[in-house]
């Protein structure tokens, strides 16, 4: 044990192949990490040199390393380390809390979908009593009828404003007192262990957020960007999935943990945040988000509002994921193409190829036409 420390757990990943695909040998180097957390009892895990050294992962921290040897990670809750060296020896991370709050989006959608059928009913029930009704009505003059319009998604008139934008970025931490009926009691949310800056948030989705948040503040501390590059596109994929993006406390942890100006999550959260819902912002909260922060959405927001370009989270997923080369873009996209964003990619040069053809048709008509005309 270290530093007064008791050990809760010692974690040896299961995996253990290296790049070539065979087993080490049996002697080859470990080193142990204690990751402590407060006054939580160490987590202890014993990690083969080889994947420590398969990656751009904190080779400087754990240089010259030998058998036998302990590393002590202050600091550092042990399920966020727990996340980092299952991914080590599988590349993939897995957050059991993500699949419960897909589900439940799912559920939500489902649910939505009811009500809104119900509403076209009535909708349309009342449309036709209107009509019926204004069958009945004597006018002086025969060519006119009482008509009825019914304010809806289809009608041309302008009803309540809707946003542009599909995504919600609520915070539902505002009012603790307040009925939630997805955080029920006796729900068993691990995350919170040793996180109490998120233990308050009763979404699953914040929760999740607030996980994907930590993972990637610890490879930004230790300078994997492998490890970050998979927790933001883990992040992209649940915004895609959920429609949701961040609340208030999980944007402020980052702000406050992160350089705004130069890390690619800070900069993804200001672009959601700008396609967000607005309207629906718990102002005094936002009050308490960063001033820097609030200043680079509202710079969007000009920007927007000049005509000028204005990127969004789902131009290209890339942009926020630190490749070196061209080469390295063009392999992530290969391997995903069944993400929202390369499949919004192809339908847009769909669309543009076939303005174009159409522009050419066009084009050609008029040409026949001029040809027709001289002759």
């Amino acid at each position: 044990m270290s530093n007064g420390h008791l050990i809760q757990a010692i974690h040896i990943p299961l995996r253990l192949r290296n790049s070539h695909g065979q087993l080490p040998d049996a002697d080859e180097a470990t080193v142990t990490v204690s990751a402590e957390f407060g006054d939580e009892p160490a987590h202890l895990f014993v990690i083969k040199n080889h994947l420590l050294n398969s990656s751009d992962v904190i080779s400087a921290f754990f240089q010259g390393k030998t058998k036998g040897t302990w590393k002590i990670l202050r600091d550092v809750p042990p399920e966020v380390f727990e996340k980092f060296s299952t991914w080590l020896s599988t590349k993939e991370v897995f957050i059991e809390e993500m699949m419960e709050a897909l589900a439940l989006r799912e559920f939500e959608r489902s649910v939505e979908g009811e009500d809104d059928s119900s509403e076209e009913e009535e909708d349309d029930s009342s449309e036709e009593e209107e009509d019926d009704r204004s069958d009945d009505v004597e006018m002086e003059d025969d060519a006119f009828r009482a008509e009825v319009v019914i304010c809806d998604d289809s009608n041309d008139m302008d009803c309540d404003d809707d946003d542009s934008s599909d995504m919600d970025c609520v915070d539902d931490s505002s009012d603790q007192d307040s009925d939630d009926s997805s955080h029920r009691e006796g729900d068993d949310i691990s995350i919170q262990a040793g996180n109490e800056w998120y233990s308050h948030l009763l979404t699953e989705e914040d929760r999740v957020f607030a996980r994907m948040v930590e993972l990637y503040i610890f490879g930004d501390k230790y300078k994997s960007v492998d490890f970050r590059r998979v927790i933001m596109l883990q992040m992209q994929r649940f915004v895609g999935n959920t429609e949701r993006c961040p609340g208030f406390d999980v944007v402020k942890y980052a702000v406050d943990r992160l350089d705004l100006n130069t890390s690619p999550i800070c900069r993804y959260l200001v672009h959601i945040y700008y396609n967000s819902k607005p309207r629906k912002w718990n102002s005094d909260l936002l009050a308490t988000l960063q001033p820097q922060f609030l200043a680079q959405v509202l710079l969007l927001i000009y920007q927007a509002l000049d005509g000028g370009p204005v990127a969004t989270p789902y131009d290209d997923w890339c942009d926020y994921h630190e490749h070196e080369s061209a080469v390295e873009r063009e392999e992530c996209q290969a391997g995903r193409p069944d993400d929202i964003n390369l499949q919004v990619k192809t339908q847009n040069a769909d669309n543009t190829d076939s303005e174009e053809d159409t522009q050419d048709e066009d084009e050609m008509e008029i040409r026949e036409d001029e040809q027709e005309i001289d002759v």
